[in-house]
């Protein structure tokens, strides 16, 4: 019986020419994968290891300087929103103890945008990314 090798998300029976493999997919189906993670399993012997240790080509690079490469915030799907974290000044991360004492909903009406509120949390989305309102006190 050989042992297991997993190589590109194919799980196949290491040493068998042609033998039997299946995908991750395929292994999961429709289901979540919620395995917990009990640290018992052997780590994969040194010797075995394909790319740790060693330089990988860079293909990504001849799109990304000529300005062809797909970044994911190129991305866009139907009635997509885009959102921001809005932070009370100094709070470096959400969660970090300062509380926001109110929200002026009123700096952001001249822009098609919404607040979106849930204790201490504080966010903005609007159809667009980049979203500006004229400045105030000026017309255009």
């Amino acid at each position: 019986m050989g042992s297991l090798a997993v190589s590109k998300g194919i799980v196949s029976v290491d040493g068998e020419a042609g033998g039997r493999s299946v995908k991750y997919g395929d292994l999961l189906g429709d289901k979540p994968f919620n395995v917990k993670f009990t640290g018992t399993a052997p780590q994969k012997p040194v010797n075995r290891y394909a790319l740790v240790g060693k330089s990988v080509s860079r293909v990504d690079i001849p799109d990304k300087v000529a300005g062809k490469y797909e970044h994911v915030h190129h991305l866009r799907v139907p009635n997509m929103l885009h959102g921001r974290v809005v932070l009370p000044r100094g709070q470096r991360a959400f969660g970090a103890g300062a509380r926001p004492l109110s929200v002026d909903e009123s700096s952001i009406k001249d822009i098609n945008a919404q607040i979106v509120r849930k204790g201490d949390f504080i966010g903005v989305v609007a159809e667009q990314e980049w979203m500006r309102s004229r400045p105030r006190g000026r017309s255009r």
